[in-house]
């Protein structure tokens, strides 16, 4: 039988909607000219040629489990010291702190960042402090203070459910290298560099973002998972969904989003569902 593709829907071009509004209001970095998400035009550029990425400790099994959480905004891991990374022209060494994600709804794709004006379902993002500025605090002080790592997340694969129903569950992940919720080895000079923000209030702009033009997998029932994630806790009624935190893309201002040039050439990213190859996300309860 035949296998329809499922390829990320179309993005609006209105930045500013009325929640946009609403989430600026008492943040004026959110309003800044160096602001995150972007469109990523893997087809025009510009190209430029990186150093290969340094991923120090991604492929050691941790010696213990990680806790997912949910803390009603997202649902976040933190992680113990010892990741590290560097190379990709980047400057310096940044330390893995923690990684967390953004989804949308059956209805609407879930990814901050857009590659050619498409969304995927979810995004990933890996959290990284340079280790010149000694912390997190201290990092969002300088424009080159955190580097994060992007992943656009694709529906293949079988998995079991998530369930980190209501604010405040978590789940325990099993001992895995920070790796597996990365691309193939092969994949990981596709990316997307530039000159951004956090995504969230305050807006910091002080990340220099890498994203992963080659998405992982999740499995349909994780997905649906996730979208049943609620943003208030047990005892709360009504139930508030956290569905659709991702941020609308913003305007670029004039900064160059550079494409490596090892993706140039490379083969088209949608690819079929039940053709997926890639890392699986790899929770199990």
């Amino acid at each position: 039988t035949s296998c329809t593709p499922l390829l990320p829907n179309s993005i609006s071009t209105q930045y500013m909607t009325s929640s946009e509004y609403t989430f600026l209001s008492g943040h004026p970095n959110c309003a800044g000219l160096r602001q995150s998400p972007v469109d990523l035009d893997s087809f025009r550029g510009p190209f430029a040629e990186f150093p290969p990425i340094t991923l120090t400790g991604y492929d050691t099994l941790s010696s213990s489990s990680w806790n997912l959480q949910n803390n009603g905004h997202s649902v976040v891991a933190s992680l113990p010291t010892g990741m590290v990374l560097s190379g990709a022209g980047l400057n310096g060494r940044y330390h893995a702190v923690q990684f967390h994600f953004h989804w949308g709804s059956a209805a609407k794709p879930g990814s901050e960042h857009s590659l050619n004006k498409l969304q995927f379902p979810m995004e990933l993002h890996i959290v990284h402090y340079s280790s010149r500025y000694g912390s997190m605090s201290n990092a969002v002080r300088y424009g080159d203070g955190i580097a994060v790592l992007g992943v656009f997340l694709q529906v293949g694969g079988i998995l079991q459910p998530l369930n980190l129903y209501t604010l405040g569950q978590q789940i325990v992940i099993p001992p895995m290298p920070l790796a597996a919720l990365l691309p193939d080895v092969h994949q990981r000079g596709r990316f997307a560099r530039y000159q951004g923000s956090l995504t969230t209030p305050s807006c910091d702009e002080a990340v220099v973002w890498t994203v992963f033009l080659q998405p992982i997998s999740i499995s349909l029932s994780q997905m649906e998972a996730f979208r049943n994630v609620q943003a208030t806790e047990s005892s709360s009624f009504p139930q508030r969904s956290m569905m659709n935190n991702n941020r609308p893309v913003q305007p670029v201002f004039g900064r160059s989003i550079l494409i490596a040039s090892s993706a140039m050439t490379a083969t088209p990213i949608f690819l079929p569902f039940c053709f997926l190859t890639l890392s699986v996300f790899p929770i199990v309860m």
